[in-house]
């Protein structure tokens, strides 16, 4: 039976999990990833279960893969707002390029894909990097599903319009290349029905995020999740066309 020498978000650790778990840097950078010293005490609270849930739902992971993962964790202990900032802008556009893949596209449009990819590195990972930060300070000291449901509507008020607001009109100014006044006709029609339909879907985000995951993963969780919705989005749309 193996037997880890540094401390773990679990009481013991199940068999099952990968050899690469048990790497003593991993393991006490997941601990540290706690986002209070209290839960850091505390082995069954939701954020040091939740420091390794990414890992349950994976499979056995290549070595490679495995050593990728560790560095990325090691940037993001090291250089938190630069590796969330490149988290989100891989991320977005790697949904961009699939989004025009599922849209018909024969012909990758770079231009536009670098410019989604661009939005994801200076707005969304930066501003998922404070926000969450800030969300802690309001927070501070206080736990319990009571906080964690103020946390995703103080988000939804909050965060998830002004994002909304901002992709629709960076979408349609930069991407698109559209005028002012086309733009601003274009969100007024558009985003109470783009608004609601993300009130359906990202408070359960939302919830998820908050009680289960790390301070450090939150915008890594994030960001990946936005680029399965667009994705879904876009297969949506697609479906429709046909």
């Amino acid at each position: 039976t193996r037997s880890p020498t540094h401390s773990f978000p679990f009481k013991s650790i199940p068999p099952f999990l990968p050899t690469f778990l048990y790497s003593p840097s991993l393991l006490s950078f997941l601990t540290s990833l706690s986002s209070s010293p209290s839960s850091s005490q505390n082995p069954d609270s939701p954020e040091r279960k939740g420091a390794v849930l990414i890992f349950l739902l994976l499979p056995d992971m290549s070595e490679i893969v495995t050593v990728a993962w560790q560095r990325y964790l090691q940037q993001l202990q090291a250089h938190p707002l630069r590796t969330k900032a490149i988290t989100s802008g891989v991320l977005a556009g790697c949904s961009d390029a699939i989004a025009q893949y599922i849209s018909g596209i024969k012909k990758l449009q770079l231009r536009r894909l670098l410019l989604i990819a661009l939005y994801g590195f200076l707005h969304s990972g930066p501003f998922g990097h404070f926000f969450h930060k800030l969300m802690e300070k309001i927070f501070e000291g206080k736990k319990g599903k009571e906080t964690v449901a103020k946390k995703v509507l103080l988000e939804q008020l909050t965060a998830s319009p002004w994002n909304n607001i901002l992709f629709m009109a960076y979408y349609g100014l930069v991407v698109e290349g559209r005028s002012f006044s086309l733009v601003r006709r274009k969100i007024r029609n558009d985003y109470p029905s783009v608004q609601l339909t993300a009130w359906k879907f990202w408070p359960v985000v939302g919830w998820i995020n908050y009680q289960y995951m790390p301070l450090q993963l939150r915008v890594l969780f994030q960001s990946f999740v936005a680029s399965c919705w667009a994705v879904f989005l876009n297969l949506k749309a697609a479906a429709k066309r046909e």
